[in-house]
């Protein structure tokens, strides 16, 4: 039987060979997490409150079950489940969705959220490369009641203290991409720690794994 410590990076190597740039890119600044620290996730929100206003949601193991099963088409299931992304979304309408694994130069280890200019404009130009207009603000809301934004714009950015390193740079990518476009938008951080921590001691009890053993 595999150890456990070995259990989350073979399941991210699974996401992250289905079309990504960079699995070696990705792997870089991975850190196991065997238990929920709720410091960590104030600690991340602070720092990012030193570059725009912004709340934050503890997503339980339900509430990010039920975002994994907004679509279960393959080609967006597995960006679903990346660990780090940015949703924009003009009133109810996502406009613009970028997930980690896209956020490497092909061949590069380095995570860059920007190094195609995608965070140049706001909305960002999207990276996933599939359909995704039939995913609604609305939807989020209904797995987050307290998800109330006061702004034309919503942007998402759910992050994993598993990843901090990816999730600081999506911070910055956002940052410079509100800045330079003197946007006013509401921004919630949305924390997935818990459901990692429960993957990593609960591997089998995941959409993911059931929707691939049926």
């Amino acid at each position: 039987m595999l150890r456990k410590t070995y259990l989350i990076p073979l399941f991210l190597a699974t996401l992250f060979l289905t079309g990504c740039n960079s699995l070696v890119g990705m792997m870089v600044g991975y850190k196991e997490l065997t238990q929920f620290n709720e410091s960590d996730c104030i600690s991340f929100l602070n720092e990012s409150r030193q570059k725009f206003d912004c709340k934050q949601i503890i997503s339980t193991v339900d509430q990010t079950n039920a975002v994994l099963s907004l679509d279960t088409a393959a080609e967006v299931f597995h960006d679903l489940y990346q660990p780090v992304q940015v949703l924009c979304f003009d009133g109810d309408s996502l406009v613009s969705w970028l997930v980690q694994c896209y956020a490497t130069k092909p061949g590069s280890l380095k995570i860059d959220w920007n190094h195609d200019g995608r965070f140049n404009q706001f909305p960002p130009y999207a990276s996933v490369p599939v359909p995704f207009g039939h995913l609604r603000l609305s939807h989020f809301q209904t797995i987050y009641p307290t998800l109330q934004p006061t702004t034309r714009y919503t942007v998402l950015i759910i992050y994993t203290n598993m990843m901090r390193r990816a999730s600081r740079r999506a911070v910055e990518a956002v940052a410079h991409s509100i800045a330079g476009n003197k946007t006013d938008c509401t921004i919630t951080l949305v924390n997935t720690d818990p459901w990692w921590v429960h993957l990593h001691n609960h591997p089998d009890d995941t959409p993911f794994h059931q929707a691939h053993t049926q």
